[in-house]
């Protein structure tokens, strides 16, 4: 009994989360009949069928608050991961920052190199699967990523930019991150209770990260998005 009860609720959650990729991939495909570009806080930006838009969704604005509170200096070297449109790498760069920026789907990368420009912005955009493309060294300031979080299998590229099946794509950054970041250096990442706060968390401590909330907000009673701040655990 106790049993057939969590197959249920298992099925529930698959469900919902099938749903909600419905309603975003909708929303997603219903703008970019209208338009292909979107003005986020005055600032325009291209988007395509493939790349994450971040006028659609709260987590790219988000970021950017959280950036205000995150101090970035003409001489930090920033990665965004994941940059989608580039608007987190962009206005990274007018803070000043050198910054690059990755993302596996190469219609992001052309999306987030013609923003650049738009923006007059000197970016360094790399298309990669994670770190694979850059060497194992300690030299960025501040990591963002805007990650993915439905927990579900992919099915094509832009499922790419909202799920992440089982959070293997949040565990391989966290590893892969102690590689990349130097001592002292922070990430800024986005997550919501849409795909288990406090399973997230747990794993943040399990790979080696302290975490602390730099901004939350409810949307319409349906998700709570969280921006944390980590840093490195010091081993002793």
């Amino acid at each position: 009994m106790f049993s057939a009860g969590i197959m249920r609720f298992k099925a529930l959650k698959a469900l919902r989360l099938m749903i909600l990729r419905f309603i975003i991939r909708s929303f997603q495909m219903k703008f970019l009949k209208r338009s292909d570009e979107v003005n986020v806080r005055g600032e325009r930006y291209i988007v395509s069928e493939t790349v994450f838009n971040p006028k659609l969704f709260y987590s790219s604005e988000l970021m950017i608050d959280a950036l205000n509170y995150i101090d970035i200096s003409p001489n930090d070297l920033v990665l965004d991961m994941g940059t989608g449109s580039g608007i987190l790498a962009i206005e990274s760069a007018k803070k000043g920052a050198k910054v690059i920026a990755i993302d596996i789907n190469r219609d992001a990368v052309k999306c987030a190199k013609k923003n650049a420009k738009i923006h007059n912005v000197d970016i360094e955009v790399i298309c990669s699967d994670l770190f694979s493309c850059l060497k194992r060294q300690k030299i960025f300031d501040l990591i963002i990523f805007n990650i993915p979080y439905l927990d579900l299998k992919p099915r094509d590229t832009f499922d790419l930019s909202i799920c992440d099946y089982k959070k293997e794509i949040l565990k391989r950054f966290l590893d892969e991150s102690h590689h990349h970041l130097k001592d002292g250096g922070k990430i800024l990442i986005a997550y919501s209770t849409v795909s288990n706060l406090r399973e997230a968390e747990r794993i943040f401590r399990e790979k080696g990260w302290h975490f602390e909330k730099v901004i939350e907000k409810n949307i319409l009673k349906l998700e709570r998005i969280v921006i944390y701040k980590l840093k490195e655990i010091r081993k002793l």
